[in-house]
């Protein structure tokens, strides 16, 4: 969530740089390997540059043509030498770079597993996705290019200015002035990069955004001709994104010609001292060309490096926004208690509680207890707190104080994995997977989708009904969240999981609120077998649907103002009584949480 990410203690560049390479030193012999391909390919174009010198002299100086017999072989052998290097080194690197790809992917989908419910509902889905996909494509060019750019790169400069020392030490040394200049240069352009880099990140993460709730909401944007709107909307994101890389653009246009003019100042300059009598004197054809041939060539790997800070800026960013999500704070899940039986009576004591977003509080000292095969149904207005009330039994959020236990047992005291073990959902709006009928009732269960136990659970909730009709029985595909099934045959199968869960607790966010009549009579049935023998916690939408119900609890601003029967309650002529005579009255209104 976002405050939790700016609780993180802040981490420099260098920091980064550092923690992302350690990925790289888990495969160290590829890298080692590698490294040591890219110096010996760095090593061989230098030796080119440096024979030059004695070809020259022996052919054109001092016409020995014999000496110079062994230069051709020498060039052809190193050619040979450079593309074996060059697969080696691309292919080590390359390797070592898609592991930490998939390293930094595997641990940040592991993270999301056991994040808080809080931190989703601070975070919009474009952007964590983008965290995946766009964010991690970036690490790829710190991980890899900029990993390739310092060890060939940098070698080439080394070997290319040992030529140029060898040949004339004191040019080389002149070449050298620029270096303190590129240096200030480099270190200025860093915070531009890394700044417009992360504000391109963010950008990504709304256009994303906005992208899936268009696609997702598609029929409510046809509906209401929300095309316009949407554009507009996609258009500003896509306009910042443009703006920040074209400010990124200009910083690497405008750096890099300002560094080669340096060094072209200085190759001028050079070949100006070079023309004095009292320096040519001292210097061979052959050296002095493959001197100025080896600080022309090191031209193109200094202005690679040059680029390489924008890369590595590039992929600092983007491993500041991956690693906010690798280190954001697990769900807390201290306790190690195994619940190995469970009768699922359920007690709430003194429980009060706020979500950390609001002022208020959702819960404020509400005391119940829930016997052991009970059916109890939450109602009231929008934001009295019956949704939160059933959200905190599984300990999707943490009570400020109070308590909440199963069979006596503080669900504190519980393990997380243990805790859930004792429920099984049925929410109102269904979540399926895209994946077959039968794996979706099987889910997580560890049972193959082709048990005999999915099958029957199928039957008990009426899927068969409807699956029986189509070509691949079970088999059949779902679509993404189930959209190639009726909004009936989603419940359904949400209600053939549960059962196939088999749990002692169900909570149930009404399932038949949505459904027109007949499906609603299949879905009824299939529930009275699910909450058979089982504690029920039923938020409410439609009061006619849970007058069956043992109890109901009314509830208003996070407090409980009454408890009993239907028909109790409505005796009493209180708060519920006035609930219902309004659904009475108007047939279509819900009681939303």
């Amino acid at each position: 969530m976002a405050e939790q990410a700016s609780n993180l203690p802040k981490q420099s560049g260098w920091q980064i740089y550092r923690r992302l390479l350690s990925y790289s030193l888990s495969k160290w012999q590829y890298l080692l390997l590698g490294s040591i391909a890219l110096m010996f390919l760095s090593g061989m174009e230098a030796l080119m540059v440096y024979l030059l010198g004695p070809f020259i002299d022996s052919s054109f100086v001092e016409k020995n043509y014999e000496e110079i017999k062994w230069i051709p072989v020498a060039l052809l052998a190193i050619f040979i030498l450079r593309g074996i290097a060059n697969f080696v080194g691309t292919y080590l690197i390359g390797f070592v770079g898609a592991f930490v790809t998939k390293t930094l992917r595997q641990q940040m989908f592991e993270r999301a597993q056991f994040l808080p419910t809080n931190y989703f509902d601070h975070q919009a889905t474009g952007t964590l996705l983008s965290k995946f996909s766009y964010d991690v494509e970036q690490i790829i060019g710190a991980a890899v290019k900029s990993l390739r750019s310092l060890v060939e790169d940098v070698f080439k400069v080394i070997f290319l200015l040992a030529v140029m020392f060898i040949n004339n030490w004191k040019l080389a040394l002149m070449f050298l002035i620029v270096v303190p200049l590129i240096a200030v240069i480099v270190g200025y352009t860093s915070k531009l990069f890394r700044k417009f880099s992360t504000k391109m990140q963010k950008s990504v993460g709304k256009i994303t955004h906005i992208v899936e709730e268009s696609i997702i909401g598609h029929r409510i944007v046809k509906i209401f001709g929300g095309q316009q709107y949407e554009i507009d909307k996609f258009e500003r994101a896509n306009e910042r994104y443009r703006r920040n890389s074209m400010r990124k653009i200009t910083t690497k246009a405008a750096s890099t010609p300002i560094i080669h003019t340096l060094v072209g100042f200085v190759l001028v300059a050079v070949l100006a001292i070079a023309a004095r009598p009292e320096i040519a004197t001292e210097e061979t054809a052959g050296g002095f060309v493959s001197f100025i041939i080896a600080m022309i060539a090191i031209l193109t790997p200094a202005k690679k490096l040059t680029l390489l800070n924008e890369i590595l800026q590039t992929g600092i960013a983007a491993g500041l926004s991956v690693f906010e999500l690798i280190d954001s704070e697990k769900e807390k899940d201290t306790a190690s208690k195994i619940m190995s039986s469970c009768k699922g009576s359920v007690e709430y004591n003194n429980v009060c509680f706020k979500y950390t977003s609001r002022e208020t509080k959702a819960l404020e000292h509400i005391n119940l207890t829930v016997q052991s095969g009970e059916t109890v149904a939450f109602v009231g207005k929008s934001g009295s707190g019956k949704t939160t009330i059933v959200n905190l039994l599984p300990r999707f959020y943490d009570i400020d104080s109070g308590s909440i236990a199963i069979d006596g047992v503080n669900t504190i005291d519980l393990s997380l994995a243990s805790l859930r073990d004792q429920i099984a959902i049925v929410n109102q709006d269904v979540i399926l997977f895209n994946d077959t009928i039968a794996n979706n009732i099987a889910y997580a269960q560890n049972i193959d989708a082709q048990d005999k136990r999915v099958t029957e659970a199928a039957g008990a909730a009426r899927v068969l009904e409807f699956t029986d009709k189509l070509p691949d029985k079970l088999n059949t595909l779902v679509g993404e969240n189930g959209v190639l099934l009726s909004g009936g045959q989603r419940q359904r199968i949400a209600i053939a999981r549960a059962l196939l869960k088999d749990a002692p607790i169900l909570i149930m966010d009404e399932a038949t609120s949505s459904l027109d009549t007949e499906s609603e009579q299949y879905i009824q049935k299939a529930l009275e077998l699910l909450q058979k023998d089982r504690t029920t916690l039923v938020i409410a939408h439609r009061l006619s649907t849970i007058e069956k119900a043992d109890r109901i609890v009314v509830m208003d601003k996070g407090s409980i103002v009454e408890i009993g029967s239907h028909n109790e309650l409505l005796q009493k002529d209180e708060a519920y009584a006035s609930l219902y005579k309004m659904q009475i009255s108007e047939p279509g209104l819900t009681v939303n949480a």
